[in-house]
């Protein structure tokens, strides 16, 4: 029940209330690279990452860009539910081994109209992601591509930053092409960027993972632009 009372989703309600609430969800397991759903799809389902990281991303003539990652207690498929969509407006996969919950549409819009404090983090939650995606293209329009980037580091980094080895590090195999599409540039200026900073020692790679080797100057950077 622990696990349930850390989902952001549900922090208002009482424990009873979750005990109500727990046998309307479905837990699933992905392995890394399974498709939960796609593109275009007809919408069913919400969904709540409980362990792993799940990717969403957009195809655009045939190549995948990568639009947002998720992590514990995050929420999604929830939106083509609430408004009157019937085809799922991105595509997700699990980008390392997870385990989400699953919950029928028509429950969980009576689930929402039970409980007034669930309804209200899901509006709370879909004015940040409405911020975020402001947020975005403001810094699209005022900042290039490094700062972007570094930007894009410090989020990565507050969401998915762990110890391994003693070495801060975001704790997730990204390729250049992933962090391009987060940044909104080409893969090759991703490449340059990073390989400058690497020369800066501001960060490292270790297979596949970004090594943060000064996570303050990194955070101080981002408030600093």
């Amino acid at each position: 029940m622990t696990l349930w009372q850390d989902i952001p989703l549900f922090r208002d309600l009482y424990p009873e209330e979750l005990e109500e609430i727990c046998p309307l969800f479905r837990t699933i397991s992905y392995p890394k690279g399974k498709r939960i759903f796609d593109e275009g799809e007809p919408s069913h389902y919400a969904y709540i990452v409980l362990s792993g990281v799940i990717k969403v991303y957009r195809t655009t003539q045939g190549r995948e860009h990568t639009v947002d990652l998720l992590g514990q207690g995050d929420v999604f498929g929830d939106m083509e539910l609430i408004d009157p969509i019937k085809e799922r407006l991105l595509s997700v996969v699990s980008h390392r081994d997870s385990v989400v919950c699953t919950i029928d549409g028509k429950v969980f819009k009576q689930l929402i109209a039970q409980y007034p404090g669930v309804k209200d983090r899901l509006l709370q939650l879909q004015i940040d992601r409405l911020i975020l995606a402001n947020e975005k293209l403001h810094e699209m329009k005022i900042n290039d591509a490094k700062t972007r980037l570094m930007l894009t580091l410090q989020k990565l980094y507050s969401k998915f930053g762990a110890q391994e080895e003693g070495k801060s590090i975001i704790n997730l195999r990204l390729t250049h092409q992933d962090l391009a599409d987060m940044v909104g540039t080409l893969r090759e200026t991703v490449s340059i960027l990073l390989k400058d900073l690497q020369q800066q020692d501001v960060v490292q790679m270790q297979n596949q993972k970004i090594v943060i080797m000064n996570p303050e100057a990194l955070m101080s950077f981002a408030k600093s632009e």
